[in-house]
């Protein structure tokens, strides 16, 4: 985000010196939300090492405000524009007007469309949202259930829907919930002030899910069967009850491929975790937004945002875990084999049921009633001379 950030405003200052009393306007859709506030500060923090004078406007989620204040910098003599549209229909206008008045405009996240070309720097959100669109996710209307653990992966998808959710042509709802499973030494402040922080609405739900799951899981047996089944149970149930049509979780591609992998050595069966999945009660949609994403980004992600991640130490806290030593080998293979987990997840969208051996995936059966005869003619067949290499016999 900085790179973006200083690439506005090299283009914005590059051939002209700015005077004391002029400054560069960076427009920002609405401050109430955690990645604009992050642009934001972001912004100012490059402007002063800069040296460059600039003002933060906000459009408080608003598009007439925007591009009123927008309207009313030209007027003041701003000598420079940094916008990152709320609506980029109607913020088309406002970027007219400074284009008409020969003043620089870049803009930010996402490009509009004007009488003539606006330079635009954005980062590529390719991985991160074209699993909502290929799998149809999100519909206008939903009310988005968004898991929270305190990790980076739950961090980095709620700000991912959070961005989704303002640049969206549909409406959906978005609240966050976590499930306080009354881990020793859990931090129980940070959570709430992060969501009370960036506006975010938010539950806690307590579930006493530890003492079970310790007292259920045998000495030397990994927690997560038992541990999962009731965090699972707790909060599907919990999304019924306030009424939301999608329970989106945090698992990323790597996460996808390691189940893939677990069920292969271990399982004796050909599944992973589908980007969306129908619950077995069949009453809660599942969704994974980021199924494309790899963890390495979202590693980078979360440092840069700065997220207060929480550390687990209930299932992360075990040795020898079948999971980690699955994750240590994707690590592994990315870095002798940079391409091979990008083939292998490309396997996992690419399958052919007849080139297997599952019969109830496959009626291999109806073969033989499948086949087309291209039978001959008897006399033809008379005067054709069958050629047949036979030299491999001598050797």
């Amino acid at each position: 985000m900085k790179k973006l950030i200083l690439a506005a405003l090299i283009a914005m200052t590059s051939g002209a010196a700015m005077a004391e009393s002029e400054q560069i306007v960076f427009s920002t859709p609405n401050l109430a939300m955690p990645f604009e506030v992050h642009m934001q500060r972001t912004a100012v923090k490059a402007a002063k090492e800069m040296g460059v004078k600039l003002q933060v406007l906000d459009g408080q989620g608003s598009s007439p405000k925007q591009v009123a204040d927008l309207e009313n910098a030209i007027t003041r003599g701003a000598q420079g524009f940094i916008v990152s549209p709320n609506d980029v229909n109607a913020v088309s206008s406002a970027v007219d007007e400074i284009q008409d008045a020969k003043l620089p405009i870049v803009t930010l996240d996402r490009s509009v469309d004007s009488q003539k070309k606006v330079p635009h720097f954005g980062a590529n959100n390719y991985k991160g949202g074209q699993a909502i669109g290929d799998f149809n996710m999100i519909e206008d209307g939903d009310k988005v259930m968004v898991c929270v653990s305190g990790g980076k992966d739950s961090y980095t998808l709620l700000d991912i829907l959070l961005q989704f959710k303002r640049i969206a042509p549909i409406n959906f709802d978005i609240v966050a919930v976590n499930l306080d499973q009354k881990q020793p030494g859990f931090p129980e402040d940070v959570l709430p002030r992060y969501m009370e922080e960036n506006n975010i609405p938010y539950y806690i739900l307590e579930k006493d899910t530890y003492t079970i799951t310790k007292r259920l899981t045998p000495e030397g047996k990994t927690y997560c069967a038992v541990c999962s089944r009731l965090r699972r149970g707790s909060l599907y149930g919990f999304a019924q009850e306030i009424g939301a049509t999608k329970v989106a979780l945090g698992h990323h591609r790597d996460d996808i491929m390691a189940t893939f992998f677990l069920n292969l050595f271990h399982g004796g069966s050909l599944k992973a975790m589908p980007p969306k999945l129908l619950s077995s009660d069949k009453k809660n949609i599942l969704i994974r937004p980021l199924a494309y994403v790899e963890e390495k980004d979202i590693i980078k992600y979360a440092d840069l945002r700065k997220f207060p991640i929480i550390p687990c130490n209930l299932c992360g806290s075990q040795e020898n875990l079948q999971r980690a030593i699955i994750n240590d080998m994707l690590r592994e293979w990315d870095k002798q084999h940079p391409k091979r987990l990008h083939s292998i997840f490309g396997a996992l969208q690419n399958v052919s049921p007849s080139q297997l051996a599952d019969r109830e995936l496959f009626d291999f059966e109806a073969l033989d009633g499948q086949r087309e005869f291209d039978m001959k003619d008897p006399e033809e067949m008379k005067n054709r001379l069958d050629v047949v290499n036979l030299s491999f016999a001598a050797e």
